[in-house]
């Protein structure tokens, strides 16, 4: 078996991390559901593939970047799979935003056909594959975190082996979480401010150099919310779907989860208001609405 990497999902995430691994040197092969994208990704030096048997067929390590656990089993399960398709001993990254006990079910079923699988999302946006320094969350067998090390560190800056398989879905549910709240508590409270006759940018520069100081408050506001572009290229329907997936765990296992469950319905609210394909950073928005306030910047 070659050394030939495979991508499954070349949108905004997975094209700009094949275009790492082919500035890298590595040879790559994509498929996606979009002649379009193929054509893009022929037109970055990748092989496109006519399908993911095909694709699995090529390469020794795939990589799954894909909007929802049900695209990945399909991927996986399919008549056109992995599981079918793939030669024993072929390692599959699984780099979506999924579900940790699909995931865990998965590797059960590839492991009984001599199929290696690890959970590896990533946390960083679209600027930080552009730039190679995501954060890579690596869930699974640290020997098989290993040989994909040369891959994910053309792709990542922070590898992070964060326990069992699954665990890497977890961690990035939490963390997406972490961030829809701290967004939607940012929109909060700067148009309270806005309304007391504050201005967004002065709120927004106190709260930068002040103990409510996080990446909301340097980065998010000042590119996204303050200067009207709402264009963080991340979907309002993925973040509601990160954080359905956070408040679920907690269920199954009885855990708290009061202020998680709140955000996920806001961010329900902001689907419904914007649509699932507009820009997570119009949760802003849904406030001013409600607030009576627009937090524009200044400049």
């Amino acid at each position: 078996m070659n050394d030939r990497i495979g991508i499954i999902g070349y949108g905004a995430m997975g094209s700009r991390m094949g275009r790492r691994l082919l500035g890298a040197g590595m040879p790559l092969t994509v498929y996606d559901i979009s002649p379009a994208t193929l054509e893009r990704a022929h037109n970055d030096g990748a092989d496109a593939a006519p399908s993911i048997a095909a694709l699995v067929n090529a390469c020794s390590l795939v990589i799954t970047m894909l909007p929802e656990p049900a695209h990945v089993e399909a991927v996986v399960l399919g008549e056109e799979g992995l599981l079918k398709h793939a030669k024993p001993g072929t390692l599959l990254c699984e780099m979506s935003s999924s579900y940790p006990p699909v995931t865990r079910r998965l590797h059960a079923l590839l492991k009984e056909k001599g199929i290696e699988m690890i959970d590896a999302p990533v946390s960083g946006g679209t600027q930080g594959a552009e730039a190679g320094t995501l954060t890579v969350m690596v869930g699974g067998d640290p020997a098989l975190m290993e040989r994909a090390r040369p891959a994910l560190e053309a792709i990542g800056k922070n590898l992070v082996h964060v326990g069992g398989i699954g665990c890497g879905h977890v961690l990035k549910a939490l963390n997406n979480l972490l961030s829809a709240v701290t967004n939607a508590a940012a929109a909060e409270v700067t148009t309270l401010a806005v309304r007391n006759g504050i201005t967004a940018d002065t709120a927004i520069n106190v709260f930068a150099t002040s103990s409510g100081r996080s990446r909301v408050t340097d980065f998010v506001y000042p590119n996204f919310v303050l200067t009207r572009t709402f264009n963080a290229n991340f979907a309002l329907g993925l973040m509601r779907k990160d954080a359905d997936i956070a408040t679920r765990l907690a269920r199954e296992m009885d855990h708290p989860m009061l202020i998680g469950n709140l955000v996920r319905d806001i961010y329900g609210m902001a689907v419904t208001e914007f649509g699932p394909t507009a820009d997570y950073t119009r949760i802003a928005q849904l406030y001013e609405q409600w607030s009576g306030v627009e937090m524009k910047g200044e400049a």
